[in-house]
């Protein structure tokens, strides 16, 4: 005897293996959505808190300290300082809570809330959600500067784009190089040709 199924007994078990399939991604972007929000929420409290402390540095310190301390007791781990810090950092950099997108999961906004530039910031989350990327590839573009890659830089002699970028930490600069050698030609050549006498 063998366990292969009849084909009506094959179609449905197809038919139940997506539905539970579609089902556990289902539950997966509610618990992550739900976890997102509350996270924010969470961040958004403790700052309003604060807010109301004289010595914000210190209070703050030993706020997240003690609710740590008490969340971690009460509901187990996920609430050392380091995330509680985490909570406060996403609320401040997306203050608005219509903003938070279904898409992304809590490490992403993690990663994000590490982004100074705000609109670095969201044209990150915007190239995350429409790439599907995961956190670390959102980290990996972050690492490699592929906003700051992006930007357009208007001269005389026309519009480029930035194909490489470079940091020397000596002159705590960037470098800037753009790779299209039609357009870099002509430049070499002028710069090349004799001056008049």
């Amino acid at each position: 005897m063998t366990n292969t199924p009849a084909p009506q007994d094959k179609q449905l078990l197809d038919s139940v293996r997506e539905l539970l399939s579609q089902s556990r991604q289902k539950v997966v972007t509610t618990v992550n959505t739900v976890m997102v929000q509350t996270y924010w929420q969470i961040g958004y409290l403790i700052v309003e808190h604060e807010q109301q402390g004289e010595s914000r540095a210190e209070y703050g310190k030993a706020l997240l300290k003690k609710l740590s301390e008490s969340l971690t007791t009460e509901f187990g781990k996920g609430f050392d300082m380091t995330n509680l810090r985490f909570m406060r950092s996403v609320y401040l950099a997306f203050p608005i809570r219509d903003t938070l997108c279904h898409e992304l999961s809590w490490s992403h906004y993690r990663t994000l809330s590490r982004i100074e530039n705000e609109q670095a910031r969201l044209w990150y989350m915007k190239e995350a959600i429409e790439q599907s990327w995961s956190v670390r590839a959102l980290s990996r573009q972050i690492g490699t500067l592929y906003y700051e890659r992006q930007q357009r830089i208007s001269t005389d002699d026309g519009d480029y784009y930035i194909d490489l970028v470079f940091y020397n930490f000596h002159l705590k600069c960037f470098l800037l190089i753009d790779l299209k050698m039609h357009r870099s030609l002509p430049l070499i050549r002028r710069s090349v040709e004799p001056k008049p006498k």
